[in-house]
């Protein structure tokens, strides 16, 4: 079984001790972030600029 089968089913029998009901929502979208993205060296100033707190819209 799977790690994440395992987490599901203790999760499950853990609420279900408690008569309770979750909705749990898996969000698996790979644009989040890519733990394999090294950014190159005019992205990481763009990067550095923006998180500065200026704003862009002038």
């Amino acid at each position: 079984m799977e790690i994440f089968e395992e987490v599901l089913l203790d999760m499950d029998r853990h609420f279900r001790l408690q008569n309770k009901r979750i909705l749990l929502l898996i969000d698996n979208t790979p644009s989040h972030f890519d733990l394999n993205y090294y950014p190159l060296e005019d992205e990481m100033e763009d990067l550095e600029s923006t998180s500065t707190g200026t704003s862009c819209n002038g």
